[in-house]
């Protein structure tokens, strides 16, 4: 994940090339499986490059306004982004997830998990522990109580199959509806999003064209554009 911030810092800007190449899949299952992903792993994300700002660069994408110069961590530009309530007390990701998702009891929330779950109106959120069964909940998938790996809940928040115990990779791929063995983090994405030509492909430019595609909603809650 090495600098992919500054990626996205430029494709929030520019459109990725990748766009014009998008007609073998389903976009709104892609950016539901590609929000995921990301919310899964934000926390991560965050830590790779605190310099960048990254709940600074969020809250820009959403329109945040002035306030975003004095956003200090990307719950709050989460929360922000999402035109949520009482962002400026916001101090973890996923009470700022929750918030911007909409979410109840988003004051009480300290963990991404449960934030995930209760922005997707997941069912039973105050006992999600970790991240995979959050998603499992919110995207309505199913046994998501035994859910403990982030792939596994990925997959069964997509309506994939044989989810159980697969790594993450396979678990975006599935989430989409197909397989991609071996496949490296940036690979799985953008075989997900149906795009040719994947090989050596990086998380940095999947998460730019995501974005991009698919709207800063992403981060907290994708919904499903109507027709």
């Amino acid at each position: 994940m090495h600098s992919f911030i500054k990626y996205l810092i430029v494709s929030i800007t520019f459109f990725s090339i990748f766009s014009s190449n998008l007609y073998s899949t389903d976009k709104d299952r892609f950016c539901k499986v590609a929000s995921y992903t990301f919310m899964g792993l934000i926390e991560e994300i965050e830590d790779a490059d605190p310099k960048y700002r990254l709940g600074e660069i969020i809250c820009k994408a959403g329109g945040g306004g002035s306030v975003c110069s004095s956003v200090n961590n990307v719950g709050k530009g989460i929360c922000y982004a999402g035109d949520g309530d009482g962002c400026s007390l916001v101090n973890n990701v996923g009470k700022g997830i929750c918030k911007a998702g909409d979410g109840i009891a988003c004051s009480f929330v300290d963990k991404l998990g449960e934030g995930i779950c209760y922005a997707g109106d997941g069912d039973a959120c105050s006992f999600v522990d970790n991240p995979g069964k959050g998603i499992c909940k919110a995207g309505g998938g199913a046994a998501c109580s035994f859910v403990n790996k982030l792939g596994e809940g990925i997959c069964k928040a997509g309506g994939g199959f044989m989810c159980s115990s697969i790594s993450l990779e396979e678990g975006i791929c599935r989430g989409a509806g197909i397989t991609c063995p071996n496949a490296s983090l940036g690979e799985a994405l953008c075989k997900s999003a149906g795009l040719s030509n994947c090989e050596n492909i990086t998380f940095s430019q999947m998460l730019g064209f995501s974005v991009e595609l698919c709207g800063v909603e992403i981060f907290y809650n994708y919904k499903k554009e109507s027709n």
